[in-house]
């Protein structure tokens, strides 16, 4: 099959990201910072796992009111991730049960995953991020 018939995913100059957010989504710029680079990488068509662990699956809860700390709503920009070629949103299993949260308390259609698949999304990545 000729390079070009192979499909996106076989493009040689397409990297793979796997950007783990750990930090609540006000107070810090961590999380913000971590969904710039999720957009920037989707923008240029490389592939982004994207990843809530610890206080970072805080950020998947709505409704959010951030306008009450002067900031900028970020689960909004969350929800446009699939608009930006972001297909599926990972969420560390024992991170979400740990802080006394289920599934159905997200605002988004998310990925439940254990350490192992933790695992396999860093040591498959090209790159990887962690903020």
């Amino acid at each position: 099959m000729a390079a070009t018939d192979a499909g996106p995913d076989a493009r040689p100059d397409r990297k793979s990201f796997t950007l783990i957010s750990r930090q609540a989504p006000y107070g810090t710029d961590g999380a913000q910072i971590c969904l710039e680079l999720a957009l920037a990488a989707a923008v240029y068509e490389q592939r982004v796992n994207y990843l809530f662990v610890e206080d970072g699956v805080y950020q998947l809860l709505g409704p959010q009111q951030p306008d009450a700390i002067a900031s900028k709503n970020l689960l909004a920009a969350l929800q446009a991730l699939e608009v930006y070629g972001v297909d599926t949103v990972y969420v560390h299993r024992h991170s979400l049960e740990s802080r006394g949260l289920a599934v159905t308390d997200l605002a988004l259609e998310v990925e439940l995953v254990d350490d192992e698949q933790v695992t396999r999304l860093v040591r498959e990545a090209d790159m990887v991020f962690s903020l």
